[in-house]
């Protein structure tokens, strides 16, 4: 995700700067910025800190990437999202049988019991899964498809253990300390019978959504984070040298294990990790380009790691054929809402995806790519 941030100031002027006309206009900046995702005509009001979007979308994954945009600005304190989604019109039943289809060819998601229908282009998501990652990206991929208008997940999860109120808070509190991207100790969880409390206070609006998913750990059936209170001169992250000094290769290396353990993308695969003075190798095999970048990211955001090498090797169990790979890959382009599949050219040759065409924007460049990552077996994408 791309991060924006307001101009470095200097400290004695920096907090009155900070204004909501300030915000509004870096806000308008990053959303131009998504030229093909985010139309010029979304509108954006800020009053003291709180962010208001208003106008129409033609697809959810434009909406959440708006949200993001606005709670990555320096200052935000929150986003009210009041756009609505207009999507290109198609039928229930061929929304129904690609949202069946995707979920069945993403390697990820291939084996979960989940079920989709439709009706008036809202989509409702049932069944049960076994972690909150795994019931997210149900929805992502649902979101992911064109002429949906709207996901009810009402996937249930189902843990095969279940932890103490004391080992839930335990988990979370190790996953506040170790992301990098905030500061634990100003964060405090409480758990009664898997529900959990956030209070404390976070340094930014997508800071707050960070904690928000690091405390979905094993055994939590819900999080109220509405004792969070956003400062935007409070520290995100852990990136004083002292903490990075106190971190021993055992403990970055259990880290990114629950980590990994937690990404839906990668949890499936357990690639072998191995840490040197906080430099971290990633081996093993995993079914494809996107799980092999995804365990990279999520390594790269655990306190005291400073350098990845990614030795992944992208080997499918069961891999499909350059030309199974290639009808799923158009497939994908063609339900895609951010990408026209149509001006899109797809070849596979040796696990590689070579794409050529015409497209609107760099950002629905990267979503193909995006999308051919996801292809079962999939080693690599080249643009040509």
């Amino acid at each position: 995700m791309q991060i924006l941030m307001l101009p470095r100031l200097k400290a004695e002027t920096k907090e009155k700067q900070i204004t909501d006309s300030g915000i509004t206009s870096v806000v308008e900046k990053g959303l131009k910025q998504e030229k093909g995702v985010v139309p010029d005509d979304v509108d954006v009001s800020t009053s003291q800190g709180i962010v208001t979007l208003s106008g129409s979308l033609d697809n959810l994954l434009a909406k959440e990437r708006a949200v993001r945009i606005a709670e990555s600005i320096r200052g935000v304190r929150g986003v009210i999202d009041q756009t609505t989604v207009t999507p290109v019109s198609r039928s229930d039943e061929d929304i129904n049988k690609d949202i069946a289809a995707a979920l069945k060819q993403d390697p990820a998601t291939e084996s979960y019991q989940v079920a989709a229908s439709v009706q008036n282009a809202v989509a409702t998501l049932t069944g049960s899964v076994g972690f909150y990652g795994e019931k997210q990206l149900a929805t992502r991929i649902a979101e992911g498809i064109k002429g949906v208008k709207e996901v009810r997940n009402n996937v249930t999860i189902d843990y095969l253990a279940k932890p103490t109120n004391t080992q839930i808070a335990d988990d979370i509190k190790a996953r506040l300390q170790w992301d990098i991207w905030i500061n634990g100790e100003l964060i405090k969880p409480v758990v009664e019978d898997g529900k959990v409390t956030l209070t404390g206070t976070i340094g930014s609006a997508i800071s707050k959504t960070r904690a928000l998913d690091d405390a979905w750990v094993s055994g939590v059936t819900s999080v109220d984070d509405s004792g969070v209170k956003i400062e935007p001169r409070t520290s995100n992250g852990a990136h004083q040298e002292q903490e990075y000094a106190t971190r021993s290769d055992s403990e970055i290396k259990k880290a990114i294990q629950a980590s990994l353990h937690l990404d839906p993308r990668v949890s499936a695969f357990s690639p072998d990790v191995t840490v040197e003075d906080g430099g971290v190798i990633l081996g093993g095999n995993v079914g494809n380009l996107k799980a092999k970048t995804s365990a990279e990211e999520d390594a790269k955001d655990i306190v005291g790691v400073w350098r990845v090498d990614n030795l992944l090797k992208v080997k499918a169990k069961e891999q499909p054929t350059d030309a199974q790979m290639e009808a799923q890959l158009k497939a994908a382009l063609g339900w895609d809402p951010l990408v026209d599949g149509d001006t899109i050219t797809v070849a596979v040759t040796k696990r590689v995806a070579h794409l050529s065409g015409t497209v609107d924007s760099s950002f629905e460049k990267a979503e193909a790519q995006d999308v051919a990552s996801r292809i079962k077996g999939c080693s690599r994408s080249a643009i040509v």
